[in-house]
């Protein structure tokens, strides 16, 4: 691969995040039950339908972002069709129809994952609201699993267990080497591979199609090919499985298999290319049917590495909460203090934001929220920063059972910290002398994972119950707390449109918790799209960014850190060392040509020099790299 390409990788696509965007999506009108799917499937050529399915998901990212496209060929029905082929193809089937017109069943298969059944008319009629929740709640959490954009995904991880690891204290300071103890491969390596195979296919793979198959050789021109090949093969072998295992895998273990019979059940077990990205056609030759998956083994698909083996390490001491680890505290950590750099990006942060802190007199001492931020002339921000990861029955089912569980696991007792708080600063305790006299603030919920708290009114009023049953003082509190539950990503947004456009975060917080408390209708249709109440990314994006992303900053400095960082293990230099041996060159070449084109007179290599130069800015500068 060209290493100019490395940092290149994400396209520049217009995008909205379709978190609460349930497209009305290119269907056959009319329900495909799962046996259907299955039945078609198993007529397929199983090398056949990973070449397809994988250069489709190539193309995915590359496609126009327009209502009409995107409902046709979206990141969910290809993980559906990819599961489907998977598991249901066979050695021996016949090849895809591939016409190219109206009639491709590439497209009859994609259509049919848009027909698949979310939940039964029986859930519908017997208790409708529960039904609608459960389904927006399973949908929004797939969309986002599969749509969180990559250089989002990549720096949040790279920062926090690459840079930040070595500055806090956490309980695993050596994240690397207990990794390689567990995986038996560098983290660093395990990174840099996953992110090269991804670039791979969204920049070769998809220019040649001949290019979708990947081996142990995958590398052939760093300076330790023999190194990286060798890793590959042990990444291969790890996360890599042929079609018979993967039925094997499907059927014996619950956590990939949804074997209640329930209607809905299938669209959102936990797919097993999640876990296992590469797919083994023979011997040494793979493919990536879903290469958002690939990246999402290595951010953070590392940390759940680890977090299962220090699960174990606990049940064999008899821990009865054996995910209350000292790795989930070690993420915990990292990630508040990734809120703070975040936060810390804000103009006046030197001055007005301000890190926990322990109040209270000697035996009842008590620490505050995470951050707070304190502008004169706004109202402050409190916020609480949550590393949640949902349950898989959260994921998956999302019965009422479960989702009062999570509100009480996370939502909720954010709250019962908040009010706790606000009741000390009203008795005057020692060390809240600040905030005293403060009536009203903004207390903002950071989580690493989304909590579709915007989906619907139900949601809303359900976390609000919880809270009044289960918190002492809440109700009297309730009036003085703006409360914005949000994910990191929506803190991202909110962070890089202050910077962008002067828009105070207080602002736009605000704002939200108005448009929030005023949503009165479940959802509208639009253009043929149903709209569910935005959340709070969406409503940033809409209202002052033409729906298209709103960049970060940190992120986009972070993500030329990490392409260095990737550059560097694989070539032994910066991208940034290589960019400018790259723009020198293209300069020398392009002023020796001017000299040739006229007529090779002497005294003139100044001028072309300087010609050449600006040459090179200006195509920079309308985007086209020069090569």
């Amino acid at each position: 691969m060209d290493r100019r390409k490395l940092r290149s990788v994400i396209p520049t696509i217009k995008v909205t995040t379709l978190m609460t965007d349930a497209l009305l999506a290119a269907s056959l009108n009319r329900i495909v039950e799962v046996d259907e799917l299955r039945n078609r499937s198993s007529e397929i050529k199983f090398s056949h339908a990973m070449k397809v399915i994988t250069l489709l998901s190539c193309h995915h990212h590359w496609i126009p972002d327009t209502g009409e496209a995107r409902s046709l060929i979206n990141s969910l029905n290809l993980s559906f069709v990819a599961k489907a082929f998977v598991l249901w193809t066979t050695p021996n089937g016949r090849l895809m129809r591939i016409t190219h017109d109206a009639n491709t069943e590439d497209m009859w298969f994609l259509q049919a994952a848009n027909s698949l059944p979310w939940y039964s008319r029986d859930d519908v009629a017997n208790k409708q609201d529960a039904t609608l929740i459960a389904y927006l709640v399973r949908q929004a959490y797939l969309i986002h699993i599969l749509n969180d954009p990559v250089e989002g995904l990549i720096v949040r991880n790279f920062i926090m267990f690459h840079d930040l690891v070595k500055e806090v204290d956490v309980p695993v300071k050596n994240i690397a080497e207990e990794y390689e103890n567990v995986v038996g491969l560098a983290l660093d390596d395990v990174w840099v591979l996953l992110y090269s195979v991804y670039a791979y296919y969204f920049l070769l793979a998809r220019q040649d199609p001949g290019k979708w198959v990947i081996s142990s050789t995958f590398f052939s021109d760093t300076q330790r090919d023999e190194h990286f090949n060798h890793a590959m093969a042990d990444l291969l072998a790890l996360t890599g499985r042929n079609q018979e295992e993967f039925r094997r895998i499907y059927d014996t273990i619950p956590k990939y298999h949804d074997a209640s019979g329930r209607k809905g059940g299938w669209v959102t077990e936990f797919n097993v290319l999640r876990d296992y990205p590469f797919v083994r056609l023979d011997d040494d030759r793979y493919c990536s049917p879903l290469p958002q998956f690939v990246i999402r083994r290595a951010f953070p698909g590392f940390y759940y590495d680890l977090l299962e083996d220090f699960a174990q390490r606990e049940r064999e001491k008899g821990n009865k909460q054996p995910y209350r680890n000292d790795i989930r505290s070690t993420f915990q950590l990292l990630f508040q203090r990734y809120v703070g750099l975040q936060l810390e990006q804000l103009p006046g942060s030197a001055d007005y934001l301000s890190p926990e802190f322990s109040y209270g007199t000697k035996g009842q001492k008590a620490d505050s929220p995470d951050w707070i931020l304190a502008r004169p002339g706004k109202l402050p921000v409190f916020v609480e920063c949550k590393a949640r990861q949902p349950a898989l029955a959260w994921q998956s089912e999302s019965t009422p059972e479960h989702i009062d569980q999570d509100i009480r696991q996370t939502v909720t007792y954010a709250l019962a910290q908040i009010t706790k708080f606000l009741q000390r600063v009203d008795a005057k305790v020692a060390g809240t002398e600040r905030y005293q006299g403060i009536n009203r603030i903004i207390y903002a919920l950071v989580m690493h994972d989304p909590f579709p708290f915007h989906a619907l009114p139900n949601l809303a009023e359900r976390i609000e119950e919880i809270a009044s049953a289960d918190i002492v003082g809440w109700t009297d509190l309730r009036h003085r707390v703006l409360f914005v539950p949000m994910s990191i990503r929506e803190l991202e947004t909110a962070v890089g449109l202050e910077i962008s456009q002067g828009i105070c975060i207080e602002d736009q917080l605000f704002e939200y918790f108005e448009y929030r408390e005023g949503v009165q209708t479940r959802f509208v249709v639009e253009d043929g799209t149903i709209r569910f109440p935005r959340h709070l990314e969406e409503y940033l994006q809409e209202k002052y960014h033409n729906s298209c992303r709103i960049e970060n900053p940190l992120i986009q400095a972070g993500w030329n850190r990490f392409s260095d960082f990737v550059s560097q293990h694989m070539y032994g230099e910066s991208y940034s060392d290589i960019e400018k041996q790259v723009r020198i060159k293209w300069i020398e070449e392009n002023a020796y040509f001017r000299w040739v084109a006229e007529g090779r007179c002497h005294g003139h290599d100044v001028r072309h020099w300087q010609e050449a130069v600006e040459e090179y800015g200006r195509l920079e500068q309308e985007g086209n790299q020069p090569l």
